[in-house]
């Protein structure tokens, strides 16, 4: 039986690259959608998405997570604030790190929300 979907997690901060160059030159494979989480929970601390691996998974994600947003409370300014800053990272990761289009989807990500115990549905990140 063929498989209908693939999700590969990284374990961790990686460059994506490497990954979707493999995937590409693999038949009978198509690649949907990058998706890169981060904690909203530390998206005050200075070093939050800093890592230059961290930065090539911005500039190539197609879905950004903001996971772990139970944590920060009933701040709903807060949560903006970590989406914008996200928002803005990964523009300027585009701008910094020459992508191509195989690796770049679109220029605006679209950003999720996810609580601690819960899913978002494979679904949403279907044909972005």
């Amino acid at each position: 039986k063929e498989l209908d979907i693939l999700i590969i997690e990284t374990s961790g901060v990686s460059d994506p690259k490497p990954i979707l160059a493999t995937l590409a030159a693999a038949e009978g494979i198509s690649v949907d959608s990058v998706v890169c989480v981060f904690d909203a929970a530390t998206a005050d601390d200075p070093s939050f998405g800093a890592s230059e691996d961290a930065q090539k998974q911005l500039a190539c994600a197609d879905a950004l997570v903001l996971s772990k947003v139970d944590l920060v409370g009933d701040d709903a300014d807060a949560l903006d604030r970590a989406e914008q800053k996200l928002l803005a990272m990964q523009q300027h990761a585009v701008a910094a790190l020459s992508c191509d289009a195989k690796c770049m989807a679109r220029q605006r990500p679209q950003v999720f929300r996810a609580s601690q115990g819960c899913g978002i549905e494979l679904a949403a990140f279907r044909g972005l």
